[in-house]
């Protein structure tokens, strides 16, 4: 019950979800497969990051596979500080819903809510 009054706090755009740490696996088969809750999971090393692999912080519990490699397009840049991971530029994740968010210094910021007009 707890989890769930917490994912739908997130939907509701009230709080601003964190991710606190970063945890690197050499390879993708490494990573579990339950990724923790407040973890940006990273394939590859500091210095040469693949992947970026967490739960979407809208809380529905689907995961986000963020391509981190320059060699590879579209792809994101990862920088990890202090206050916690950054990844550039915005996500923009659409499949039955919509999750458009900022990743800064490891908290979430929701990207405004358009609404089409017909």
């Amino acid at each position: 019950m707890t989890s769930w009054l917490v994912d739908w706090w997130r939907r509701r755009r009230l709080t601003r979800p964190r991710l606190k740490q970063v945890a690197y696996y050499a390879s993708r088969s490494d990573v579990p497969v339950q990724v923790p809750r407040q973890t940006l999971t990273v394939v590859g090393t500091e210095a040469s990051p693949k992947w970026a692999i967490f739960e979407c912080p809208c809380g529905r519990g689907h995961q986000l596979v963020v391509n981190l490699s320059p060699v590879r397009t579209p792809h994101w840049r990862l920088t990890t500080g202090r206050r916690g991971p950054s990844l550039y530029p915005s996500i923009d994740y659409e499949d039955v819903h919509r999750c458009h968010f900022w990743l800064r210094g490891g908290s979430v910021e929701w990207a405004p809510v358009r609404r089409d007009r017909h």
